[in-house]
């Protein structure tokens, strides 16, 4: 057996491990997976379950579907939640990509709620998606579209909209059925 150091081998040795390590390390940051080693945090309260939402992509090709570039228009009155507690709430009118009325409350259980309102945002965008900023000049924004029959209403970077502010991570989309306005 050879037993002594080869410094040739050294370099690709060196090249080799950092490139095992740190792919290794993106990969876990990217697919976000947490090791099985890791100790649950003592006193930490697990994550409600959330209602699962069907996939946006056209079950034929796998692919997303499609946005269509056409006027919004919609009206909805719909409240709908779930067993575990889940709630959302709705009031919206949009007229040719123009928001009339938007009144939201989306309830997540054991973390708090979230409440959006026409009167905090102002419109920048009317199509192919209606865009709505917070007058505050956060980042909060209200984004909706249709895609396939659904009506869509998103929030993103809204925790001043929401009690406690970190509700905000816990919160879906509002879907509406393109048809009637009531809520999926």
């Amino acid at each position: 057996m050879n037993t002594h150091f080869n410094a040739a081998r050294l370099p690709l040795l060196a090249a080799l491990s950092i490139a095992l390590l740190t792919g290794a390390c993106g990969e876990r940051k990217k697919a976000g997976v947490i090791p099985e080693s890791a100790e649950p945090v003592r006193g930490a309260e697990p994550a409600p379950a959330v209602p699962a939402r069907p996939p946006l992509s056209d079950p034929t090709s796998g692919k997303a579907a499609p946005i269509p570039d056409r006027a919004l228009n919609i009206k909805a009155d719909c409240t709908t939640g779930n067993e575990l507690g889940y709630a959302e709430a709705i009031k919206l009118s949009v007229a040719n990509g123009l928001v009339n009325q938007l009144e939201a409350r989306i309830t997540v259980p054991k973390r708090g709620s979230c409440f959006f309102q026409l009167a905090d945002f102002r419109q920048t965008r009317s199509a192919p998606h209606v865009e709505l900023l917070a007058r505050s000049g956060s980042r909060c924004a209200t984004r909706m579209w249709y895609q396939q029959n659904r009506f869509t209403v998103a929030f993103s970077d809204c925790a001043e909209m929401c009690t406690p502010r970190g509700t905000v991570d816990y919160i879906w989309p509002i879907e509406l059925r393109l048809s009637d306005g009531a809520c999926r």
